[in-house]
């Protein structure tokens, strides 16, 4: 009996064995706490690209819209040098003005698009360090 008890078993023989070394628990507990610091970094990422999609969106939606007020504005300047009239003249007015809240909007989108994007090369730069 004690001879099969001290004897090696089949799958240990040979130079595909493996010895498995099981990590002392702190170290256990290190490597548990980066694997939960990874996952909280990457759900943020996550949440960052979608944040940045709807940005996208928003920035082409608000950039059209731009557009359509600067062609209205083009042609409210013309009327306005043309007819000289008061009312041709406020219009100018008042289409510059939407063209220059829909210029400060854009650049409002596109700030918060590069914020979001270095937050997102921050989290990137830690993850790729730990």
């Amino acid at each position: 009996m004690a001879k099969l008890a001290d004897a090696m078993d089949s799958k240990s023989i040979g130079p595909w064995s493996v010895r498995v070394q099981v990590p002392p628990p702190a170290l256990a507990r290190v490597i548990a706490a980066k694997r939960v610091l990874m996952s909280r970094i990457e759900q943020r990422i996550f949440q960052i690209n979608e944040q940045l999609a709807e940005l996208v969106g928003e920035e082409e939606r608000v950039f059209e819209e731009l557009q359509f007020h600067r062609h209205i504005n083009d042609d409210a300047q013309r009327d306005a040098l043309v007819s000289d009239h008061p009312e041709d003249r406020a219009l100018a007015r008042q289409t510059g003005a939407d063209v220059a809240r829909f210029e400060r909007a854009v650049e409002e989108v596109r700030a918060r698009r590069a914020r979001l994007e270095e937050k997102r090369r921050k989290l990137f730069d830690k993850l790729r360090d730990l």
